[in-house]
């Protein structure tokens, strides 16, 4: 069964609880007439520094385009940091120093999981969004990327990267969870401060998107 969780404002003690030892129940802050808490502070104009965390392919560009669109917080990709045309890497040492000046602005979504810089964005971040879905959606939405959009530059990268098939990506998506999981929860239980969005299925996203939407029409 597909674990569906979904939100925590700010991270409790009993989210980190539960999380860190492998709860799969469905756990969110629930107000007192038993539905899911969305307050505004929390939802739009809380949010100054967001950071946006998953496996790939599980739609962290998306997302975050999504939430710059709602919030007018302005957009890093961290891909788009890190590739230099033609899938070449850059000097790790100069990537960190740069993207670590970034961190230090005052408003922005960061958009890559990026493990190595993960605990210098979640100290300066206010609110994170965590896409902690299935392995097999990810992968699906993986598959089907690379398909349709072959030989095309990848938006969230700097030109001439195009999107490309390889096994060994795959691979690592197909491991990410079991590989990574548990030090994410490691990660975001240092930083308390945070507010922890945490999607176990697309549908609860889009309907945590619906809300933050409606929030903003309202006067």
């Amino acid at each position: 069964m597909d674990r569906d969780y979904s939100t925590c404002f700010p991270c409790s003690q009993e989210w980190r609880s539960n999380m860190g030892s492998g709860c799969n129940d469905t756990f969110s802050r629930q107000s007192s007439n038993g539905r899911s808490c969305y307050p505004r502070s929390a939802s739009t104009k809380g949010m100054k520094r967001v950071a946006v965390i998953g496996s790939p392919g599980a739609g962290k560009s998306t997302l975050s385009r999504e939430l710059h669109e709602i919030t007018g917080l302005p957009l890093v990709h961290l891909d788009r940091e890190f590739w230099n045309r033609g899938w070449v890497e850059p000097d790790k040492n100069e990537f960190r120093k740069r993207i670590l000046h970034r961190y230090q602005e005052e408003r922005w979504i960061v958009d890559g999981h990026y493990a190595s810089t993960m605990d210098a964005r979640f100290a300066r971040a206010d609110t994170v969004f965590h896409l902690d879905y299935p392995t097999h959606i990810c992968l699906r939405r993986l598959i089907g990327r690379m398909i349709c959009n072959h030989g095309k530059d990848r938006p969230d990268c700097a030109g001439g990267c195009p999107e490309r098939i390889q096994l060994e990506f795959l691979h690592y998506v197909a491991t990410f969870r079991m590989k990574s999981h548990s030090r994410i929860l490691e990660t975001l239980a240092r930083h308390p401060h945070l507010a922890i969005f945490s999607f176990g299925h697309p549908k609860k996203l889009s309907a945590h998107l619906q809300h933050m939407k409606e929030l903003v029409s309202t006067p």
